[in-house]
């Protein structure tokens, strides 16, 4: 149902990872050597002008101008099965290549195939990142909000929070294996039934096609200890709970205040012997 775009380098790496979670996978670069570093995705295709953006996004974006007809064509034809609904792009916020091109490529394809719904995955950067890094993700955001599309960013810094100490290898790999993670267990969903109400494809798209910023989390009931159980799991409880759950997640914290939509599903015994 969902299909994986990863732009530039920190995007391929997702892209990577996507596809040992069973998703199709496709991957965009300037730099030839990061798409040979790629070890699971075979459709890549490499952009022309450039071994990378080196952070600069003005220069990944003109670069892309005179070949965007052929990407987007390329895109079309790797996403026209109609088994694909949902195409998923994710792509660093901070970087030359992937924050540039981001969302010229999501815009053009949306107008290209409006029967897909587009969703983008921004990595937003820690704060120990350079202060390019930092204006970099604040320019792909301002572009990013014209988008009629809806956002998951994953927060960097959300996993520094509560690992202060790991090591930057050990940050991306969590970011990428979590953030694929979270999608795939929220797919596996669409296939599961119940007497009690169902969670279908219909309903997921609905989420996917929300304009605003979104936001992926499970909690484990049973791993809560009695007391807490006792006290939480009440309707101000489960509130609190979850609101608790957005704080600790790896994607970027979210206002309470007002949620324009969102679909909760309960995993557990449809039987109660009581």
């Amino acid at each position: 149902m969902i299909g994986v775009v990863g732009l530039g380098g920190c995007g391929g790496n997702f892209a990577d990872e996507a596809i040992k979670h069973g998703f199709y996978s496709v991957a965009l670069n300037y730099s030839e050597r990061d798409l040979k570093s790629l070890e699971y995705v075979e459709d890549i295709f490499q952009l022309e002008g450039s071994e990378g953006g080196g952070k600069n996004r003005d220069l990944a974006i003109e670069l892309l101008v005179p070949q965007y007809d052929q990407t987007i064509n390329w895109l079309k034809d790797k996403f026209s099965s109609p088994e694909i609904k949902v195409i998923a792009f994710y792509f660093a916020s901070s970087g030359g290549s992937g924050a540039g091109i981001a969302p010229l490529i999501m815009d053009l394809l949306q107008n290209a195939m409006p029967e897909k719904t587009i969703v983008g995955f921004p990595i937003i950067p820690d704060e120990t990142e350079d202060d390019t890094a930092q204006t970099n993700c604040l320019s792909t955001f301002e572009e990013l909000s014209r988008l009629e599309i809806a956002l998951y960013p994953i927060d960097n810094q959300q996993v520094k929070k509560f690992s202060p100490n790991i090591p930057k290898n050990k940050l991306y790999d969590t970011t990428n294996t979590n953030g694929i993670h979270m999608l795939k267990t929220l797919v596996s969903y669409i296939d599961k039934s119940s007497k009690n109400g169902n969670f279908d494809e219909r309903d997921l798209l609905t989420v996917l096609q929300t304009k605003g910023i979104g936001h992926i989390s499970e909690i484990h009931f049973m791993s809560l200890s009695e007391s807490q159980q006792s006290i939480q799991l009440s309707p101000q409880g489960i509130s609190t709970l979850i609101h608790d759950q957005w704080n600790r997640s790896i994607f970027a914290p979210i206002e309470f205040d007002f949620v324009t939509r969102a679909g909760v599903i309960f995993d557990g015994e449809e039987r109660c012997d009581c």
